[in-house]
């Protein structure tokens, strides 16, 4: 059920509010809040007079969830298959590559 909701809504956006991401991450807004400002979920803060907005782009919530995690790797692996497959296909190739750049033998030891 959880995944279906997610899958529909990580189609559906690019942009996220906070209480949005918090109900995807199944945290509060407020928790949401204090991470992007302490760069533990990367997102952006628009400020207009006295009020803050906050928005997360949806790769920024995969990679949240992706660092939290606290399965093993050959659980992870056919889900993030997946996942890529449904992203577009820029993201996809930029994924790609980061994976390719960050292989072991493509990591320098300086």
């Amino acid at each position: 059920m959880m995944n279906e909701k997610l899958d529909q809504l990580m189609k559906a956006k690019e942009w996220f509010t906070a209480p949005e991401v918090a109900n995807l991450i199944g945290s509060t807004d407020e928790f949401v809040r204090r991470a992007i400002e302490q760069k533990r979920i990367l997102g952006h803060i628009f400020v207009s007079g006295k009020k803050r907005f906050y928005r997360v782009n949806k790769k920024h919530i995969l990679l949240y969830l992706c660092e939290t995690a606290t399965y093993k790797n050959h659980d992870f692996q056919s889900k993030f298959l997946a996942l890529i497959k449904g992203c577009p296909k820029d993201i996809q190739q930029e994924i790609m590559r980061a994976l390719e750049s960050n292989r072991p033998e493509n990591i320098s030891n300086n």
